[in-house]
């Protein structure tokens, strides 16, 4: 299903998008940006490893980079309204982002829709500089988030096992983790675990497991440590096979530091 419309912006490392429909892009669960979302309209459910929650129009949702998240958009797909901006780690936004460290849900009143105003405009009409409007926009945007004290919502899976695993693959990245090996703890078949967690989080949980083993050594190597330390600490036991699943998910090798953490609006899920 394809984006109904999209008005975009993008300045280097700076995105932002205003658009209705579902993006025909998947597999974009983890992302290596901060995203912020304004959520304008539709029936939504978002899905993150500590969220499970319907998402109300006119609510700003911050979410950190490297966070598993989903959007489940239900009934007419061209009713999801929303603004998107995306931004990387900078040395000028460390203070805003001190205390805004997990996912976050914020109910959007004048300030901070006015802040989307001016965004949709530009989108609309371009003008010079417009990447400095963009980052002052941002600024004024975690600023009010700080001071609104966003909230962060713990409104686990239905299903307590679920919680169970999630906690464990957070805990175990170095062992080896499978369906099989999970099943086998939680007492449970392989096609029974795999279809509980499948309902609850929205992904295969074999999927979950790479993706999040992948995301989390990329925040290893962007720290400084050596890929292939970073291969053993994160469970990939073959240097070979993290090199290929790494590359496919960032587009870069993992020695690649001069890579841009952002590639292109089209590899997003928005």
């Amino acid at each position: 299903m394809y984006t109904l419309f999209s008005e975009q912006i993008q300045a280097g490392t700076l995105f932002y998008k205003h658009a209705r429909g579902v993006s025909d892009r998947s597999g974009k669960e983890f992302h290596t940006f901060h995203e912020i979302i304004l959520f304008l309209g539709g029936k939504v459910t978002f899905i993150g490893e500590q969220v499970h929650t319907e998402i109300l129009p006119n609510t700003l949702i911050f979410i950190p980079k490297e966070s598993y998240h989903q959007l489940i958009v239900h009934g007419d797909p061209n009713s999801y309204y929303r603004c998107v901006l995306h931004f990387a780690d900078s040395e000028e936004l460390q203070s805003l982002m001190a205390c805004i460290t997990d996912i976050a849900f914020v109910e959007a009143k004048d300030k901070l829709l006015s802040y989307f105003e001016t965004l949709n405009t530009l989108a609309k009409t371009p003008v010079p500089h417009q990447g400095l409007v963009l980052q002052s926009v941002l600024v004024l945007l975690l600023n009010e988030l700080n001071l609104q004290k966003a909230s962060t919502l713990h409104r686990p899976s239905q299903h307590p096992v679920v919680e169970d695993i999630l906690s464990y693959i957070n805990e175990n990245m170095q062992r080896t983790l499978s369906v099989e090996i999970l099943a086998k703890k939680y007492h449970l078949s392989p096609s029974s675990i795999s279809h509980l967690f499948k309902k609850e989080m929205k992904i295969p949980l074999h999927q979950f497991i790479l993706k999040k083993r992948l995301i989390t050594a990329y925040h290893k190597i962007a720290a400084g440590e050596t890929p292939s330390l970073v291969a053993t600490e994160c469970g990939f036991h073959d240097y070979s096979g993290f090199y290929k699943q790494y590359k496919k998910m960032f587009g870069h090798s993992p020695s690649n530091k001069d890579s841009i953490f952002y590639r292109t609006s089209k590899d997003v899920l928005l």
